[in-house]
């Protein structure tokens, strides 16, 4: 099992000065950010963690599947995305704890054969 402990690491001390547990479903880190003075993490189980370093209130989003990756929008911080192996990209809305938008799969091929999805990297533009 993979460790699921953030070092947070001070630029004005130039040294680790807290380390936060963001234990939540399982598997490793896929993404990490800072929203809102807190902690934004999302493991390979698919669960989304915001949690703050000075006290433990959290709050935990299942994103609905196995992810690959998490971005967080630098310009709208409440939005984040999230991807993976057969898990579309999905928009999540941080603040109101919902999916706001889910990419579908291609049609079938010519041989009528499902498109296979495997999210392994995405950004905002």
């Amino acid at each position: 099992m993979s460790s699921q402990r953030v070092k947070i690491y001070d630029t004005d001390f130039k040294a680790f000065t807290s380390i936060v547990d963001v234990s939540c479903g399982h598997g490793s880190i896929r993404g990490l950010s800072r929203y809102k003075e807190k902690v934004l993490t999302a493991v390979a189980s698919g669960h989304v963690r915001v949690c703050s370093h000075a006290n433990d209130s959290n709050n935990i989003i299942d994103t609905g599947g196995s992810i690959e990756k998490m971005r967080h929008n630098s310009v709208n911080a409440h939005i984040i995305a999230v991807g993976g192996k057969e898990n579309d990209l999905k928009l999540w809305n941080l603040e109101q704890k919902t999916c706001t938008f889910a990419a579908k799969n291609v049609k079938p091929d010519k041989l009528h054969l499902r498109v296979p999805v495997w999210i392994s990297d995405l950004d905002f533009l």
